[in-house]
């Protein structure tokens, strides 16, 4: 009976201190966000306020910082995604080509997992451009590796990925933040 109880701990405590952790850290966030929103806020008398709520001019001060920092974040995402910017920071001197090409899906993957929340900020237009230029990127990363033969190094997808991307006139990441600047521009009256 003791044997059991100290199996069921050994299951059930890793899962609580991965819970308790989360909870601590999406605490601290939320504390952030409310600690910047009351940093922008400026001190209005309670009738301003409430007249500034009918008006929705509180509800922009509130939601523009985050608009602006998905924004931001966004085009980072399409930014770290771009062909020759992720082949150059994943490549490994001595990789093979299937090994690059693991490695270079994994990264995107893992930072379109990291980005996925920041859709509700930008228009559907916006996102679905972000999602097709991700989708794209894994198209002539897998393109590439179709070029190369199975012992070629990481080298030789490099150059086949480079070759794909020469003959495009503007790369699918490029297309994506143009858009995402210009929604900035007209969303936000810069």
């Amino acid at each position: 009976m003791t044997n059991e109880i100290l199996e069921i701990l050994k299951i059930l405590i890793p899962p609580v201190i991965v819970g308790v952790v989360v909870y601590i850290l999406m605490k601290k966030q939320h504390e952030k966000e409310l600690k910047l929103i009351s940093i922008l806020k400026p001190k209005e008398t309670k009738a301003q306020e409430n007249s500034m709520v009918a008006s929705g001019f509180n509800e922009r001060q509130i939601i523009l910082p985050l608009k602006i920092q998905a924004y931001e974040r966004i085009t980072l995402f399409l930014e770290r995604i771009e062909p020759s910017s992720l082949v150059m920071r994943i490549h490994k001197p001595g990789m093979s080509a299937k090994l690059l090409h693991a490695d270079l899906l994994k990264a995107i993957r893992e930072e379109y997992d990291h980005n996925v929340s920041q859709q509700m900020y930008v228009s559907n237009n916006g996102w679905n451009l972000v999602v097709q230029a991700k989708e794209e990127t894994v198209n002539i990363i897998n393109s590439g590796l179709n070029k190369v033969d199975d012992s070629a190094t990481g080298i030789d997808l490099s150059r086949a990925i480079f070759e794909s991307m020469m003959g495009m006139t503007q790369s699918p990441t490029n297309i994506a933040v143009n858009y995402i600047k210009q929604e900035v521009q007209q969303n936000i009256n810069i």
